[in-house]
């Protein structure tokens, strides 16, 4: 079986992980990918300058890349105390989109996630990534809810 469990560091991916773990260790042959997606940050032009986005010092976009190393390697204790076989994942972009492309790429069997990530005005402008990968992903998906 090939587990797909995404982490964005929240409560709620934590116990997605958490879960992925308990369903690869009760599964013979179980592979789990520990995903991580982050967004490269960009600064909007100035009011009236165009639509390309300001560059943003490369400086800055690795000290995400750094966290997203950080959020992983936090996540994968979990995988580690039990026992589970795995490999961890960082990728650059929209989350959901990339989710989605990792699972048909990685010919998932199942993708795990949490239910909540994004808070306030960030769900409200970007959407839900869960809800988006329940929607398009080609394979059974486990949202883990938190609480």
């Amino acid at each position: 079986m090939n587990i797909l469990v995404c982490t964005d560091g929240s409560e709620e991916s934590s116990k997605a992980v958490g879960r992925a773990a308990e369903i690869s260790s009760a599964v013979e042959d179980a592979e789990v990918t520990l995903l991580h997606v982050h967004q490269p940050i960009q600064i909007p032009p100035p009011y009236g300058a165009g639509y390309t986005p300001v560059a943003v010092p490369a400086h800055i976009n690795e000290k995400v890349r750094d966290a997203g190393k950080k959020i992983l390697e936090e996540a994968a204790k979990n995988l580690e105390e039990n026992k589970v076989r795995y490999r961890t994942l960082l990728l650059e972009g929209h989350p959901a989109s990339m989710i989605l492309e990792q699972a048909d790429e990685e010919d998932c069997d199942l993708l795990v996630l949490g239910n909540k990530g994004r808070t306030g005005l960030q769900r409200v402008f970007m959407g839900s990534v869960s809800n988006a990968v329940v929607q398009e992903a080609n394979c059974d998906v486990l949202v883990v809810k938190g609480g």
